[in-house]
């Protein structure tokens, strides 16, 4: 920040990216596309790399990526060229391969002196240096003291004995900056410097004090409105203030003018360091207290649909809140149910992204909290078990797969019944993973039963009906019966439209499914319009760098490929394969047979030439 500051005159653009979470630095990025006119897009990884085309061509820019975990976290989230900056902040050390390091330490003792003059008026040096070496020259832990010194108007000297007594009373030190590692150090610094400040809140604004008790088990920076969003779920001494606009803003006030957080008209953010000292300043109950309401609240707010493209934006701007919630809610214990549904409902929203290799931790922390939530036969189980199926189908792991829907259906028929529309759901699910394994009379039977449930509970013309349909399609077709296929994908082709319209990725997978069996029909032209609509229909749903994009061109090259297109049926699996090695890495198994297209068409490119 104070590098932006100090040579702001030298960039035409600054824009500031937190970089935690992978997900949370590309809609940074998306968002600053849209600022300079890159075309909306609903992938934020297609507007990305619109945006690093454009820098490319440009200089005087500076973007600076907060907080990264590692390197590799950054991969494909940075700028490939133009005569720009970027500027990383880390706690990992491990930077040098990829950028130049510059290891930041703690303020030289004159600058802390200058800086506390600066912020109290006060002219008594010998003072100001001795309050810098209590909080160890840490800018945070100077910036807290000079905001209470400003604020309280208290005598420095006086100040000072209070810090040292606070610091006895929670480490039995004269000097917190003393003896221990760094981090440690750090903490006691700022633990002292805060508490003194919170007692003052407790006193004059408990409200205050409550929301920093629920801002220390949210993400470090949260959108203005969400704290307010559900005072239904908060303690009442929150609930209360939130309910007000005007109080709430007083609330917001209070924490201001003590430095307590940094507010603006969208966000309130709250350091890291100082939630851990919030949170280590709470006993047992009154964490899980507000541990439970941050999850309440986040679990209220997130949407249930997440699967829906509608819904992503909200989904992308919660993410970081769902992350927090629910690793407080597993060290913790509590609200494993909750957690257990945030966990969920995220992976969904990752896994329709396209981003499946993000999404499988999640997916599978949503099954262990809501196992040790409800023991394995709850039927909150399978549904977490049935995410996790899917997400590692997406990864090309059929037997971690095949294991979570045989579960999900075992819990499912023995607490439902095996009539239920839930279980007609499992099995479907077990179809899919069955057929990729190649047991084809499985599948089918699977996905004959499973459509013969939906139709039953839910009718014939219901969504689920016409999933089930495309599915035993796709098998029949992989066994043989043509005709069978066809009439099966037709049917889940019109309901699908009809329940979802003509511009849903559903949409777009019976159209890819049927162009195939054309295809196999030698119907090019006819498999040829199927495969470019269902193209078509999938990155303006999706966006351009979705794997679902890559699976449709290279059925799309294929087709081109037996036109005699040759260069046109290269240009799609070469596409393929670039969105593929990106998504899903370099050795899953689709990108392995793409590459194979690639080698093929050069082969057959080569022989024509040669001809």
């Amino acid at each position: 920040m104070e590098y932006a500051h100090r040579f702001a005159s030298d960039y035409d653009l600054t824009w500031w990216i937190p970089a935690e979470q992978p997900t949370s630095a590309v809609a940074a990025l998306a968002a600053l596309a849209r600022r300079l006119g890159v075309p909306d897009a609903p992938d934020h990884a297609q507007m990305a790399a619109g945006l690093f085309d454009l820098l490319r061509g440009r200089d005087r820019w500076l973007l600076v990526y907060d907080n990264a975990e590692r390197p590799d976290q950054l991969t494909g989230l940075l700028p490939g060229g133009g005569g720009g900056h970027v500027v990383v902040t880390s706690r990992w050390s491990a930077w040098a391969a990829r950028a130049s390091p510059l290891n930041l330490d703690v303020l030289a003792r004159r600058e802390s002196v200058e800086f506390l003059r600066r912020r109290t008026g006060s002219g008594d040096d010998e003072a100001l240096a001795d309050l810098a070496e209590l909080v160890g020259d840490l800018p945070l832990a100077l910036e807290e003291a000079a905001a209470y010194l400003d604020e309280t108007r208290e005598d420095l000297r006086a100040y000072l004995e209070l810090v040292r007594d606070r610091s006895r009373e929670l480490f039995g030190l004269a000097n917190p900056a003393a003896g221990g590692a760094a981090d440690d150090r750090d903490r006691r610094r700022v633990a002292t410097v805060w508490s003194v400040s919170l007692d003052r809140v407790h006193a004059e604004a408990p409200a205050a004090e409550a929301l920093l008790n629920l801002l220390a088990f949210l993400a470090p920076e949260v959108h203005r409105t969400l704290p307010a969003a559900r005072p239904d779920v908060l303690p009442d001494v929150l609930a209360a203030a939130v309910r007000d606009r005007l109080d709430y803003n007083r609330v917001l006030a209070a924490l201001g003018r003590y430095s307590l957080a940094s507010v603006d008209t969208t966000a309130v953010g709250l350091h890291r360091l100082v939630q851990a000292v919030i949170r280590a300043r709470l006993g047992r109950a009154e964490e899980e207290t507000w541990a439970v309401a941050a999850v309440e609240l986040v679990r209220a707010a997130y949407p249930n649909e997440s699967w829906e493209v509608t819904t992503w934006p909200e989904c992308e701007r919660l993410l970081p809140q769902v992350i927090a919630v629910a690793g407080h809610a597993e060290r913790l214990g509590v609200a494993g149910a909750k957690a257990g549904w945030l966990l969920d409902r995220a992976s969904t929203y990752l896994r329709g992204r396209g981003q499946y290799r993000q999404a499988r931790p999640l997916a599978e922390r949503a099954v262990a909290v809501t196992e040790a939530e409800h023991g394995p036969d709850h039927v909150d189980v399978a549904w977490r078990r049935d995410e996790l199926g899917r997400v590692l189908l997406d990864l090309a792991d059929l037997d971690g797969a095949r294991e979570q829907w045989t579960e999900a259906l075992r819990i499912g028929e023995a607490a439902l019944g095996p009539d239920d529309t839930r279980v007609g759901n499992w099995r479907d699910g077990l179809g899919r993973v069955l057929s990729a394994l190649g047991d084809l009379d499985g599948a089918r039977a699977q996905h004959e039963r499973a459509l013969a449930i939906c139709e039953k509970t839910l009718g014939p013309e219901s969504r689920e009906a016409g999933a089930c349909r495309g599915n035993l399609g796709w098998v029949l077709f992989k066994q043989g019966d043509i005709s069978g296929a066809r009439e099966q994908l037709e049917l889940a082709l019109e309901i699908d439209v009809a329940a979802l319209g003509p511009d849903h990725p559903d949409v777009a997978i019976d159209r890819n499914n049927l162009g195939l069996v054309l295809l196999d029909l030698g119907d090019l032209p006819g498999a040829r319009e199927q495969l470019e609509l269902a193209l078509e229909i999938s990155e303006a749903a999706l966006g351009t760098e979705h794997p679902d994009g890559g699976l449709r061109r290279v059925n799309l090259g294929s087709v081109l490929r037996d036109m005699g297109d040759l260069r046109g049926a290269l240009e799609q699996f070469e596409r393929a394969v670039e969105i593929g090695e990106a998504t899903l890495g370099t050795e899953h198994p689709s990108v392995r047979r793409w590459r194979g297209h690639v080698d093929h068409v050069l082969t057959l490119t080569r022989e024509r030439e040669q001809s």
